[in-house]
């Protein structure tokens, strides 16, 4: 059973990781739509803003989970140093310190639990979306054509 504390820090641990992964995927649409904006704009005739816009968020949304994919272990490194930066920041750690209780049994359970529950999010991401996405990585951007490009291990 964790402690208060505990829940704490793995709601701001697994916040953290959300807000990484919301810059992450901002950062990468703005710059790849810098240079793709035109594909988008000459794959829709005629269907005005909103059928572009609909395009663009439905196109990034899958590039999401790759983003994920590939994202997902630096974002846990960089998430566990600012929640304990921040644990730091707020004075937080200092009475468990002065109460005897070590560093390892404030931090160590609420933080495997979030890395746990975040592995178990990559796996189902790699095992069950990427699955049935990996064919839209070959699509041309803005494209309404289906692409079913065999996918398989090399042999």
């Amino acid at each position: 059973m964790l402690t208060t504390f505990e829940r704490f820090l793995f709601r701001q641990f697994l916040a953290i990781n959300a807000i990484y992964f919301c810059v992450i995927l901002g950062l990468f649409t703005i710059i790849d739509l810098f240079d793709n904006v035109d594909d988008f704009i000459n794959h829709s005739a005629g269907g005005g803003s909103m059928a572009i816009a609909a395009r663009i968020v439905q196109y990034y949304g899958r590039m999401g989970m790759f983003i994920f994919d590939a994202a997902s272990v630096p974002m846990l490194a960089i998430s566990i140093l600012t929640a304990l930066l921040l644990l730091k920041k707020h004075g937080q750690v200092k009475p468990f310190l002065s109460a005897g209780i070590p560093t390892f049994r404030i931090i160590a359970p609420a933080l495997l639990l979030g890395i746990s529950v975040m592995m178990c999010v990559k796996i189902v991401n790699r095992e069950v979306f990427l699955n049935n996405a990996v064919h839209h990585l070959h699509a041309n951007r803005g494209s309404t054509q289906q692409t079913f490009h065999l996918v398989a291990p090399p042999v």
